[in-house]
């Protein structure tokens, strides 16, 4: 399943990205590095590890004038339930550009699936 730029509509889950054995803080500087969720209200974001691990998610935003995604004044963050356990959870994103990190680094052979779905509301 190939990376995609923009979400389908609930309740069609797109894979956004797939982090794999690295660190993902510092790597999103680039507005394509993100998924647009022009015409929706909210996002729903489905976090899918790999077995062993329990990975944390930062949301960020797409500013044109800073050139770069920026956090929330209040930051979006979701924490994992478990090890291996996929998790899902929704976001205001209001037709924004928005960038979901992982929090941490992964171990060689540790993954994580970023899927997600819009809402119109």
């Amino acid at each position: 399943m190939a990376n995609k730029s923009s979400a389908s509509m609930s309740p069609e889950f797109v894979l956004y990205r797939t982090v794999a054995g690295a660190d993902d803080s510092g790597t999103f500087s680039a507005k394509s590095q993100g998924i647009n969720m022009a015409d929706f209200a909210e996002a729903i974001v489905q976090i899918i590890p790999s077995a062993g691990i329990d990975p944390d998610v930062t949301v960020y935003f797409w500013s044109e004038e800073a050139a770069k995604f920026t956090k929330a004044n209040a930051d979006i963050v979701f924490s994992g339930i478990g090890a291996g356990e996929p998790y899902q959870f929704t976001v205001a994103v209001k037709g924004r550009i928005m960038f979901v990190a992982i929090a941490g680094e992964l171990d060689t052979g540790d993954s994580v699936k970023i899927m997600v779905a819009g809402w119109r509301g």
